[in-house]
């Protein structure tokens, strides 16, 4: 009879994600993983295989929650400029609330893994793809229904809002103020007319 686990795989990810997302990949232990999810080292390896599997897993993890949470409304058939705005001021207040004190565990992912051919690489790049791909969809949306001008650039405005995204994320890690994310988010949507 095989032995049961002894910890919950999917708690231990939630924790070793958190972990991953704070300190990256390179600077996160298996040491600290054992300390932080309180699992032995060969109960992580047994349920995900080796470090590098377990990181793919809480990327994996992470893009998931995000594009149910972030993304799936810009891909809805009815989404407009509204769904934008929506996701701008989400950013602003999940960073006055102190959730994007680390910024996006995708993004700084792509600053580590973004070249690399592996399935994290991968990962990351299907997540930019998806993000642009919701942006083009919204904007299309608020296009069609009078909601921004017929001469704004669809494709390169989507673009431009996923790559604003990903930088503010990344200037989260140089220690920008909130003021700075609140004006990053703001010039963002002033694209939109």
């Amino acid at each position: 009879m095989p032995r049961r686990r002894e910890f919950d795989e999917d708690e231990a990810l939630e924790k070793a994600m958190h972990l991953f997302w704070k300190k990256g990949y390179a600077d996160t232990s298996v040491r600290d993983l054992v300390a932080h999810t309180g699992v032995a080292h060969a109960g992580l390896y047994k349920a995900f295989g080796d470090k590098e599997h377990l990181f793919e897993a809480a990327v994996r993890k992470y893009a998931v929650q995000q594009q149910r949470a972030m993304y799936a409304p810009m891909e809805a058939k009815s989404a407009g400029r509204g769904e934008i705005e929506t996701f701008f001021n989400s950013v602003i207040q999940i960073a006055r609330g102190g959730g994007f004190n680390y910024g996006c565990f995708v993004a700084n992912t792509a600053v580590a893994f973004g070249s690399d051919p592996g399935p994290v690489g991968e990962l990351v790049r299907d997540n930019l793809r998806r993000h642009v791909k919701a942006f083009r969809n919204a904007l299309k949306g608020a296009q069609k229904r009078g909601e921004i001008g017929p001469d704004i650039d669809v494709n390169r405005t989507a673009t431009a809002l996923a790559a604003t995204f990903y930088g503010m994320s990344a200037i989260v890690h140089a220690g920008a103020s909130l003021n700075m994310i609140e004006q990053a988010a703001k010039n963002a949507l002033k694209q939109l007319g």
